[in-house]
């Protein structure tokens, strides 16, 4: 394991984290892969991380945590942790406006241009430094490691000029290559909307550019060679963007070949900027990512809020159900109510992990995120959430439900979750599987806190109506004189 340089991404953790760290160096990880995180064997819908099922939750204020100072970073990684998160999203080369401050890979000279054969190492030291720090912390990291509006604006024509007008690859500004050597011009003008950039087009399949690939390939090959010295890393090899299918494919190949060498296994995913009619699993992917593809921006107006979400999510993990693998979803849009209900549909319809976007786009982790990555984690391990049925596959045992209302998880006679949104009221849920009374404990997720649980006498169904306003979440259990089937 390689140690940063400079200046330190450990602090002290607190009691509680320290004893947690500790617990974990002293006992042996479960399987052959020394507990690096890899698809659950008994259930492949969600992840083993340290020989145990894991559901992954997470917020953030940024997407690209090494651009910022290891203090700052430390800090709200501390949080995430405190909160109840292990999930921590990282794109490697990333928007430069979104995020100025992070430094590039290559070193700048003095006249300005990069050479793309010497590294910059205050960016390494980073990137190592966040992969460290989640990996003491028990915090998977999700690496994207391209984003395609690094290069490209689907939006406004000039903006998508100047990203490439100061982009290290472009040819104009590193002293590797001229523009005629290349596919990558040193302008570029859309001529359709959405046109993939050419520097998302340099593989054989696609431009077959190696001038420009063998860089690009140096560079996610160094992020690999830090990577995979832990084993808290999933790989996606794109953030949104247009490029076609054969990019990801190209990149997912390689990560597996510099992992074989490594005699390493790496996990890979795919992030669809828009739905597509066969699964990600065909073309050799490990999980999904639907971020995009089931609740993105790209979706439709009104299809990707309120049931329309919970839809889309679910038809896309249907695709999956011939070869069953993880589903992501890394970013959740959407603040306020929409974005707290975006993160709990996600899980009661049973992905393997939810993320809060980043502000302004998402809720991050701020003070209401906080409480419901606290809610989540307390309500999932409170049913057991590795073992019960998704809203989609339980759904039939909520009664008098209004569109987006409610959703429930459940193990029919064992427990039964049902969370109810901003706008749901009431419904009955059919706990036919129980004998005997049940008990009815409900938690606010905004707030994280419980209410004293009430035994009732429910028959085959039990009434349920929210303590008051807002998003609650419901937990029935039999009661200690009842039992179930």
């Amino acid at each position: 394991m390689r140690r940063t340089a400079g200046q330190p991404y450990s602090r002290a953790l607190n009691p509680a984290l320290m004893l947690a760290l500790l617990a974990l160096i002293a006992t042996p990880t479960a399987g052959a892969n020394g507990g690096a995180i890899q698809p659950w064997p008994e259930n492949p819908r969600y992840w083993e991380f340290q020989g145990e099922p894991t559901l992954l939750l997470g917020g953030f204020e940024t997407a690209s945590p090494h651009a910022w100072e290891p203090e700052r970073f430390i800090e709200q990684l501390d949080v995430l942790v405190e909160s109840g998160g292990n999930y921590l999203r990282c794109i490697t080369y990333a928007r430069d406006h979104w995020h100025p401050d992070l430094p590039t890979p290559w070193r700048q000279l003095d006249d300005g241009r990069f050479d793309l054969d010497a590294w910059n190492p205050i960016y390494w030291e980073r990137l190592e430094g966040v992969l460290e720090a989640s990996a003491e912390r028990g915090v998977v990291v999700q690496i994207e490691f391209w984003d395609g509006q690094n290069f490209q604006r689907r939006w406004e024509g000039e903006e998508s000029r100047e990203r490439w007008r100061r982009n290290p690859m472009n040819p104009e500004n590193n002293v590797n290559y001229a523009a005629e050597e290349t596919t990558l011009p040193a302008n570029w003008e859309p001529s359709f909307e959405n046109e993939p950039h050419p520097a998302l087009l340099t593989v054989p399949t696609l431009n077959d550019d190696p001038t420009a690939l063998v860089y690009q390939e140096r560079f996610v090959r160094e992020v690999l060679d830090r990577a995979l010295d832990y084993g808290n890393v999933l790989f996606v090899p794109k953030n949104e963007s247009w490029a076609p299918q054969e990019w990801s494919n190209h990149w997912a190949e390689f990560t597996r070949r510099v992992a074989a060498e490594r005699g390493r296994t790496a996990y890979v995913g795919d992030m669809r900027f828009t739905p597509d009619a066969d699964p990600v699993t065909e073309h050799g992917f490990d999980f999904a990512e639907l971020s995009q593809s089931a609740s993105g921006a790209s979706r439709p107006s009104g299809s990707d809020v309120g049931q329309g979400h919970f839809d889309a999510i679910a038809a896309e993990m249907a695709k999956l159900d011939s070869r069953p693998a993880p589903a992501n979803s890394v970013k959740q849009y959407a603040a306020g109510d929409e974005g707290v209900e975006r993160v709990w549909r996600t899980v009661f319809a049973g992905q393997a992990s939810a993320r809060f976007h980043r502000p302004d786009w998402g809720l991050g982790l701020n003070a209401r995120a906080q409480a419901n990555i606290r809610s989540l984690r307390a309500v999932t391990d409170a049913i057991g959430v590795f073992n019960v049925q998704p809203h989609q596959e339980a759904g039939e045992l909520l009664r008098d439900r209004e569109e987006n209302e409610a959703y429930v998880m459940a193990d029919p006679g064992r427990v039964y979750a049902v969370f109810f949104t901003g706008g749901g009221e009431a419904v009955e849920l059919d706990v036919s599987a129980m004998e005997g009374d049940v008990l009815v404990r409900w938690i606010d997720p905004n707030t994280g806190e419980w209410m004293d649980g009430e035994e009732t006498h429910a028959g085959p169904a039990a009434s349920l109506a929210k303590p008051s306003d807002g998003q609650w979440v419901a937990v029935v259990t039999p009661t200690k004189s009842g039992s179930s089937r």
